[in-house]
C-alpha cells in the first residue's frame, strides 16, 4: 500500500514497485489507507508523513491499534517524507514505522527496502 496525498509521487512509487513484481494499492489519505487496510491487509505500507487531515504519524498509530485490536500481524511500514531532520526520523519510528526514507526517495531503493522488510517478517514469525 502506498499512502501519499501527492498523486505524482504515489504514481512513481506504484510504477517502481510494480516493475519489481508487487501488486500496489495506492491511496490518497490516511483515512483511505485505514479503510483499505481493513478491507485487505497489504504485505507492507509506504506512507508520507505530511498529509492533510490525518498525518502519517496518526495514520500509523491507528493502523498499529487496529492490528492489535484485531490480533493481526504487524505490517511492515516505511515512512517516506520530505522532512529530513533526524527528529522526524525518530518521531516516525516512535509512532510505529519500521523504517524512514527521505524524499526524494529513489523508487528502486525504496522497493528493495520494502522487499527486505517483508523478507525479515517472513523469517521472524515472532513479529506476527
Amino acid at each position: 500500500m502506498v499512502v501519499d496525498d501527492d498523486p505524482a509521487f504515489r504514481e512513481l512509487l506504484q510504477m517502481a514497485l510494480e516493475l519489481m513484481g508487487a501488486r500496489v494499492m495506492p491511496v490518497a489519505s490516511g483515512a483511505e489507507g485505514l479503510a483499505s487496510w481493513a478491507a485487505e491487509a497489504p504485505n507492507a505500507v509506504l506512507s508520507d508523513i505530511a498529509m492533510p487531515e490525518m498525518d502519517g504519524y496518526e495514520f500509523i498509530r491507528r493502523l498499529r491499534r487496529m492490528e492489535q485490536d484485531q490480533g493481526k500481524p504487524r505490517t511492515p511500514a516505511v515512512a517516506v517524507s520530505a522532512f529530513t531532520h533526524g527528529t522526524y526520523r525518530a518521531s516516525a519510528i516512535d509512532a510505529g514505522f519500521d523504517r524512514y526514507m527521505a524524499k526524494p526517495a529513489d523508487p528502486t531503493e525504496l522497493a528493495m527496502l520494502v522487499d527486505d522488510l517483508c523478507s525479515e517478517r517472513r523469517r521472524d514469525p515472532a513479529q506476527d
